[in-house]
């Protein structure tokens, strides 16, 4: 059975382009558009990797992190986002909400090399 990631990010193109590349990698993906969304499947099913948007609706990437740490800790998080002097990714990475960012525009080979690196850790 494959790898299960989870792509949260409020931008439709994002996501389907983030779900074509992990497809043709053999991983199973499912994504959605929002923190609450992403908070609400993570419980029901837990991925073996999410990769998150930092700036999203309703609730933000670190605070989805900071909703679901205390239930899955080892959970890998790769961090998106096009701030890339924003705060909240030192302190994220510093809490080790997130073991990756990447910025936005994004190169999709790099997408595909972290995701397959974390996972490999994880086994």
């Amino acid at each position: 059975m494959s790898e299960y990631i989870l792509v949260a990010d409020d931008r439709e193109g994002i996501r389907a382009l983030l779900k074509t590349l992990l497809d043709d990698l053999g991983y199973q993906v499912q994504t959605v558009s929002n923190g609450c969304e992403a908070v609400e499947l993570i419980q029901k099913e837990t991925p073996q990797l999410v990769l998150m948007d930092l700036k999203m609706p309703e609730l933000d990437g670190i605070q989805v992190m900071e909703a679901i740490r205390a239930e899955h800790p080892e959970l890998p998080v790769i961090l998106i986002t096009g701030y890339m002097q924003d705060r909240q990714i030192q302190d994220a990475l510093s809490k080790g909400l997130v073991q990756e960012v990447v910025f936005k525009p994004f190169d999709i080979l790099e997408i595909g090399r972290k995701v397959e690196r974390l996972l490999q850790k994880k086994t």
